[in-house]
């Protein structure tokens, strides 16, 4: 199905991760802030935090791998396949078909989903996407500081890394942690 889509990150990552755009399409799919066309009969807003779950909601028949029902993630290290326990995961983060997992042990691993694919999976299960290209293991952020433009830092328990949250993620991170 083809979607009239409005909003700039919709549009980037909408499309980047599969779904079609045809701006003649009767259902619009709006970003947040952006005016709703009245010139549709459906329109879906929805907060760039939770591009996920929109992504899920529009791939009903998306297939479904052992790692979305235990808590593994299938992982690469060389040439081997390795399962993960989902406790073990700091954060993940990448770029395109470059993703990497890090560890708490500090072991760098690559992962062959896309980054909306690991956010599904990990979504309800203590991860929070906090910007494009990263989703962070909120168990593992030690404090949180204003950044600038608006975006916060997180500082990870392990000392050695530090994350930010997008502009775009901000309101969702705070509300998602009630603060």
């Amino acid at each position: 199905m083809k979607f009239a889509l409005y909003g700039k990150n919709c549009r980037e990552e909408l499309t980047a991760n599969g779904i079609e755009e045809d701006a003649q399409s009767r259902i619009a799919i709006v970003e947040e802030g952006n005016p709703i066309p009245d010139d549709r009969e459906i329109c879906i807003v929805y907060r760039p935090g939770s591009l996920a779950l929109l992504q899920q909601l529009l791939s009903p028949g998306t297939k479904r791998t052992a790692g979305d029902n235990i808590n593994m993630l299938t992982c690469r290290k060389d040439e081997r396949i390795m399962l993960v326990p989902i406790k073990d995961i700091e954060f993940i983060s990448g770029h395109k078909t470059d993703i990497r997992c890090y560890l708490k042990d500090g072991t760098e691993l690559q992962v062959k989903k896309k980054i909306y694919e690991i956010d599904m999976i990990l979504s309800d299960r203590g991860f929070f996407r906090v910007s494009k290209s990263t989703i962070i293991n909120i168990r593992e952020i030690k404090d949180i500081s204003p950044w600038f433009g608006g975006r916060l830092l997180l500082r990870l328990k392990n000392g050695r890394d530090e994350i930010e949250v997008s502009r775009a993620y901000v309101a969702d991170f705070k509300e998602y942690l009630d603060v």
